[in-house]
């Protein structure tokens, strides 16, 4: 398995790859997301609430959780993996003269791009690879709504080293005439950015009320809860599920009123067949393993609550692959102390931090190195024996990974 690594920022190799096409994208009807965490949930509920209102609604998210068609598709169908080989020839082909040469992840845009404009679904929902101003997403026209999820300090070198230069970067999809929506854990001095920036184009901010929600239920398989007078069943397990939730309901309704017919009936069913590989995902028994994305701060942080909450007194395993871009040491100091025993390994990608050096990271005796991802497996789950529990994250490479090992 391969995936692409390397991402360029800019408009410019973007935008002159689908000028070569006619520029097609520019008929899309779009939902544009950026954010720090939480965009993959957020985006995966309000297609499929727009799939249950029987729109045909598209989906392009990233990075692959497995095989990189599962990123592209319509509904609940993927592109076939002839058909992304054939779009990928093409631009490849039609940009081969390129001075500065497409990035993988500004192929694969222009490949789903192409796919979506042939295809010609009612609505698009897209997520941001890396940033939002000068990722290649952001080629597209303004969307109907621009939705902002979390954001907190992750790829630092390409965003900024504060909230708000982050925030000022992500505020790029940001394009009038538009509806903006935003997280209801949207951090301060990120939401201070956002609304700036939204009054300057002349836009009006949506963010829902999160004291207006109950939470009744919540064990690994999902949650019940209560928002607007109305009862939600969501499969995705996680207190940061709920905020991602709240903010695909207010996404919907403001697509409600853009002329699209989504009732309450469809927003419920959306948000109680959304699913999304590698988000808080149980994927296996005895003992009960858990895989999810988390590779930064923040995500580390909701992930120990969640186990704090669905699993007290448990210390899991973890089995962690982290690149080496991200922020080991602040991941670091939150694993260290909601974990038993780290199992190290090395994530299946080029910018992978070998495993032998991410022990280094935590005190001796606490972590240990596995050879490859299928041998961590192994131990990790020996180790927690048949009653434990076992958490499998650092990067959605090596959970997309695995999760076709186990």
């Amino acid at each position: 398995m391969t995936f692409p690594t390397l991402i360029k920022p800019g408009l410019a190799r973007i935008n002159a790859a689908m000028a070569a096409f006619g520029d097609p994208h520019l008929r899309l009807r779009t939902v544009h997301i950026a954010g720090t965490n939480g965009k993959g949930s957020t985006a995966k509920i309000i297609q499929s609430a727009v799939t249950a209102a029987g729109y045909r609604c598209g989906l392009f998210t990233s990075p692959a959780a497995g095989s990189i068609c599962d990123t592209i598709l319509i509904d609940i169908k993927s592109i076939l993996a002839a058909e992304y080989q054939a779009l990928e020839n093409e631009v490849t082909a039609a940009t081969s003269g390129f001075a500065d040469p497409l990035s993988p992840f500004e192929i694969t845009t222009a490949a789903a791009l192409l796919w979506f404009s042939r295809e010609a679904p009612d609505l698009c929902v897209i997520e941001c690879g890396l940033g939002g101003g000068g990722d290649a997403t952001n080629c597209l026209p303004p969307p109907l709504v621009a939705v902002l999820t979390p954001i907190s300090l992750d790829h630092t070198a390409w965003l900024g080293n504060t909230i708000e230069d982050i925030a000022r970067e992500k505020c790029g999809i940001l394009k009038s005439p538009c509806e903006v929506a935003v997280s209801p854990a949207m951090p301060a001095k990120a939401i201070a950015m956002i609304r700036k920036r939204a009054a300057e184009l002349g836009l009006t901010v949506s963010q829902p009320d999160r004291t207006a929600a109950a939470l009744l239920e919540e064990n690994w398989r999902g949650s019940r809860f209560t928002y607007g007078g109305r009862e939600y069943r969501l499969k995705m397990p996680g207190g940061f599920q709920l905020d991602n939730a709240l903010t695909a309901i207010t996404v919907l309704q403001l697509l409600g009123r853009k002329g699209l017919r989504i009732s309450s009936e469809h927003i419920a069913a959306g948000i109680e067949t959304a699913v999304l590989p590698c988000r808080m995902e149980a994927v296996a028994e005895d003992p009960l393993t858990i895989f999810d994305g988390a590779h930064n701060p923040a995500g580390a942080a909701a992930l120990a609550d969640t186990v704090r909450r669905l699993s007290p007194g448990i210390k899991p395993v973890i089995l962690l692959g982290m690149l080496r871009d991200k922020d080991i040491v602040a991941c670091a100091e939150i694993f260290i102390r909601f974990a038993g025993r780290i199992v190290c390994v090395t994530p299946p990608v080029e910018r992978g931090m070998p495993a032998e050096e991410l022990v280094s990271f935590f005190p001796d005796r606490q972590a240990v190195a596995a050879a490859s991802p299928e041998q961590g497996l192994i131990l990790a789950r020996s180790s927690a024996g048949r009653e434990g529990l076992v958490v499998v994250c650092g990067s959605l490479f090596l959970t997309g990974y695995l999760r076709t090992k186990i």
